[in-house]
């Protein structure tokens, strides 16, 4: 009985010992896992830093190459490209296109009826050559 007693005693302090080395264990395992979170969370910040950075650099840049030159005066470069070439032109220059005589309804009426006719002998027409095309390839020449 002695012996079972200490081998009973043994496995108690073994038992012991393996949960607090579990605890131990999970408590470096936890410590693991919050370093390697942190540690992916620094990369990626790290990144997002870096493409923000490129990005304003960018926007500088184009910032830098839509400033006005020295040489040019900021008024014809805040003017549009329209107004700047119609402040060149002469006044005559400026005034409408003349328009073509307007018709009578009559006369646009007119001209719509002669339309759709030209169009129905234009089909009829199209009619005839396409059953003429078919007779052909039926009688095989």
């Amino acid at each position: 009985m002695a012996k079972k007693s200490r081998l009973a005693e043994a496995q108690e302090s073994i038992a012991d010992a393996a949960k607090v080395a579990g605890a131990g264990a999970k408590d470096i395992a936890s410590d693991a896992l919050g370093a390697a979170a942190a540690a992916a969370a620094g990369v990626v910040l790290h990144r997002v830093s870096q493409t923000i950075a490129g990005a304003q650099a960018k926007v500088d840049q184009e910032k830098v190459d839509q400033a006005v030159p020295a040489d040019r005066p900021a008024m014809a470069e805040s003017l549009g490209g329209s107004q700047r070439r119609r402040s060149a032109k002469s006044r005559p220059a400026l005034g409408k296109a003349p328009s073509k005589p307007k018709r009578s309804r009559a006369a646009a009426a007119g001209r719509t009826a002669k339309n759709k006719k030209q169009a129905a002998a234009n089909k009829k027409s199209l009619k005839k050559v396409a059953s003429q095309k078919s007779l052909r390839r039926r009688s095989g020449k």
